[in-house]
């Protein structure tokens, strides 16, 4: 939890540093968009972007780079829905003394909405998690991670310097709304390198119980077994991948248990 604090902190530093630096403003309050509440917590973002400001207050606001620089974060609970994201949002840009910039959401839905709200009120959205294609060349916004299509391009690139005879692969995934971006963009760009990607669902554990959730993953990977498929490309929201590791390490499908003419190859996104 501490590393991925600290790597969200520094994410936050140089994308504000780059919004902030052109601005010549010197007091900043910055609204913090992440679900609080809800199937997933995510107040270690909002702490990693409380770090990031005292860090910038310190070190720049006391030197010649930014004299008087003074952040204050406001937290904003989206409680992971994009409706309920983009009206609290809009509520800050009312306040008297509304937000320099909205930083958030997690989920691209849920920035999407926030970037929307962003363009209305002119007020700049910088997206510390969103992949999805739909967000790229939105004006006010920017994101400080690499977009679905930058990661498809990646994971095929990858999965042409392997084996000769590994051009297929099967990504595995909840069915939700969360996978169908990258699903999107690796079918697109597969047929031009060669690859050719099919796809496995299971239920996710935030839709259903865990029984049925396991039982709907290691279906999936029944699945695969009979597709004969080496190459897995894992794009899960992290409880759902950590369920879909376990009950593959189990099976002998990760690690040393693997047949060592034949191990599976995992990507993960």
């Amino acid at each position: 939890r501490g590393i991925a604090v600290v790597l969200a902190a520094a994410l936050f530093v140089v994308g504000f540093a780059a919004v902030a630096s052109a601005s010549g403003q010197d007091a900043w309050t910055v609204a913090g968009i992440a679900p609080v509440t809800g199937e997933y917590s995510g107040i270690q973002i909002l702490e990693a972007m409380r770090l990031a400001s005292v860090h910038l207050n310190k070190q720049w606001g006391n030197g010649s780079l930014w004299p008087g620089c003074n952040i204050s974060v406001s937290d904003v609970d989206s409680e992971g829905i994009p409706d309920i994201a983009a009206l609290k949002c809009f509520k800050e840009a009312l306040l008297p003394r509304p937000p320099s910039m909205f930083v958030g959401g997690r989920r691209s839905d849920v920035t999407t909405s926030v970037a929307l709200i962003g363009r209305v009120t002119q007020t700049p959205t910088l997206s510390y998690s969103a992949t999805s294609i739909g967000l790229t060349g939105l004006s006010r916004f920017a994101r400080v991670v690499g977009s679905d299509g930058l990661q498809a391009q990646t994971i095929l690139g990858f999965m042409c310097a392997l084996k000769p005879g590994w051009r297929e692969a099967v990504a595995i995934t909840a069915s939700t709304d969360y996978a169908s971006s990258l699903v999107i963009a690796l079918r697109a760009m597969a047929d031009v390198q060669g690859v050719s990607v099919s796809l496995e669902q299971h239920v996710s554990i935030a839709a259903s119980s865990l029984h049925d959730t396991l039982v709907s993953i290691n279906l999936a990977l029944d699945r695969v077994v009979k597709r004969n498929n080496r190459v897995i490309i894992l794009n899960d929201e992290p409880a759902d991948a950590r369920l879909v590791l376990s009950e593959a390490r189990r099976r002998g499908m990760i690690g040393l248990d693997q047949p060592p003419d034949s191990p599976y190859v995992w990507i993960g996104t």
